[in-house]
């Protein structure tokens, strides 16, 4: 099922959106891939991809799985390479930052801040994206699959964030690739981005 929704912005100039949302019944990560000239080796099914254009960009969010990964890669296209750098130095830092010490909603008689144990803390690794050595950051996530979270009960998966700029297709390729904390296998991580590949 595909949906397609278009807006115009009154006035001098028009602004054109167009959302594409698929329901992937049988679409494999390497069908949703193919447009950027892209591949895996790993075997996962697409679970969601949403396709915008805003401003001369498109914007890809895809979601894919298979029993053991959950895979989420937001492309952009074009971009240019200092736009990339600025975005990748921004969001490496905002995931940093989640294992920061934080403000608590109540003032307690010693401290009004909760730190993340520094064993918590996301590990930094130098991973091969595409041929391009890429730092990736390794980290606790939620059980709905998002980062900053150090306490036991609310760990769920682990998570690996990278992002990369493919100068061949002007992309921004971001990535978070997130399995169970119980079955965390840091190869698992690393295999997915490492399995990508130019077609």
């Amino acid at each position: 099922m595909v949906s397609r929704i278009a807006g115009f912005a009154a006035g001098g100039a028009a602004a054109f959106v167009v959302l594409f949302a698929m329901a992937a019944g049988g679409e494999t990560l390497n069908d949703a891939l193919r447009s950027h000239r892209l591949k895996t080796s790993q075997a996962l099914r697409v679970d969601r991809n949403v396709i915008r254009t805003s401003g001369g960009t498109t914007y890809q969010e895809l979601e894919a799985s298979n029993e053991g990964l959950y895979v989420k890669i937001e492309i952009s296209s074009p971009v240019t390479h200092d736009r990339a750098m600025n975005y990748a130095k921004a969001q490496y830092a905002m995931i940093a930052d989640l294992y920061g010490p934080q403000p608590i909603p109540y003032s307690g008689q010693i401290t009004n801040q909760t730190e993340c144990p520094k064993d918590r803390r996301p590990e930094r690794l130098d991973v091969q994206i595409l041929g391009i050595k890429t730092e990736v950051l390794v980290a606790n996530g939620t059980e709905r699959h998002t980062f900053g979270v150090w306490e036991d009960d609310l760990i769920k998966t682990k998570g690996a964030f990278g992002v990369v700029f493919d100068e061949n297709e002007k992309s921004l390729l971001e990535f978070k690739v997130f399995q169970s904390s119980a079955g965390y296998r840091r190869e698992n991580a690393t295999g997915f981005f490492e399995s990508l590949s130019r077609r």
